[in-house]
């Protein structure tokens, strides 16, 4: 698969990508999400510029639940966003947080790694609550430097 500069399908500054359980690979650029068919072929963009709920700034992580769902973490926006199998936002965001990396499992959990609050956050495929960790009172001195993760089966491996 080939990236140029500008248009649609086209890439300027690909962040982060993630694959689907049927093949569609979605990559987080400049303000936007593109997603291409396994075979390479541009399907459609996610996400417009903006500051508004669903819209995006700068994408840095993507991950794909595992019913499809898309969410992506916007680090100038300083949030989480869910979109459908399609890409159309459905109105589920999570604020307040300073994303640098995520992964999503086939449990309807996602992973996020916080730069401001706890280092690592959970929450369910509708971006509520579950888990916060590397607050005050938790000992695990590993998460302050860490900026990466994947999920490989039911390990989260976080680096």
């Amino acid at each position: 698969m080939y990236f140029f500069r500008g248009g649609e399908g086209r890439l300027v500054k690909p962040q982060a990508l993630a694959v689907s359980a049927t093949g569609i690979v979605a990559v987080a650029d400049v303000e936007k999400v593109d997603l291409f068919g396994p075979d390479g072929t541009f399907l459609s963009s996610v996400g417009v510029s903006g500051k508004e709920p669903g819209e995006l700034r700068r994408p840095v992580a993507v991950a794909f639940g595992g019913n499809g769902a898309l969410f992506v973490a916007d680090a100038s926006n300083e949030c989480v966003n869910k979109y459908n199998a399609n890409g159309g936002f459905e109105g589920k965001q999570v604020g307040n947080i300073a994303p640098l990396a995520m992964a999503a499992d086939g449990e309807g959990r996602v992973y996020v790694l916080d730069d401001i609050g706890p280092r690592l956050r959970v929450f369910d495929e509708n971006l509520e609550p579950i888990l916060a960790a590397g607050t005050e009172g938790w000992d695990i001195p590993a998460l302050a430097k860490s900026k990466t993760m994947a999920l490989a089966g039911d390990v989260l491996w976080i680096q």
